[in-house]
């Protein structure tokens, strides 16, 4: 009984063995995958890595003084400008941001981001953050949105 039942854990663990064995070996001989890599890119293959989203970068650098929906008003930087409403551009927006607005408050961020996280900004205030036609229905997307009397 005990010889059975070692011989059926011998054969168990050599089967499985020999699986993983048969694994890790077949796709490198069958389809020869690392070495088209190689020869594709004339050496190591070489990743794009994806900088931030606008909404990272926005939380990171701008949510102190313009708040997470953009709306502006009174805070820790001052009294940031309401984006949800801005009049600009995309290249007005994106200089201001690159150069800044000293006198009012708003800083450079010039030597701090590339060209493309600066649009990558610009894009997500205006395409995510600035008020839709027709407004959005819900009360935290109309914050900064409601017309003042």
């Amino acid at each position: 009984m005990v010889k059975e039942i070692t011989l059926k854990k011998c054969l168990g663990i050599v089967i499985c063995l020999s699986i993983s064995l048969a694994m890790t070996i077949t796709p490198d001989f069958v389809f020869n995958t690392t070495d088209d890599a190689y020869a594709a890119t004339g050496g190591r293959p070489k990743v794009k890595k994806r900088g931030p989203g606008g909404r990272q970068l926005f939380d990171r650098y701008c949510i102190t003084c313009h708040k997470y929906m953009g709306q502006g008003g009174h805070s820790e930087g001052g009294w940031g400008k309401n984006l949800r409403k801005t009049p600009l551009p995309r290249d007005m927006l994106f200089a201001t941001i690159k150069h800044g607005r000293t006198a009012l408050g708003m800083p450079a961020f010039k030597g701090d981001f590339s060209d493309q996280n600066l649009y990558t900004i610009t894009d997500f205030i205006l395409g995510e953050l600035r008020c839709k036609e027709p407004p959005e229905t819900s009360e935290e997307w109309q914050l900064g949105c409601e017309a003042h009397d």
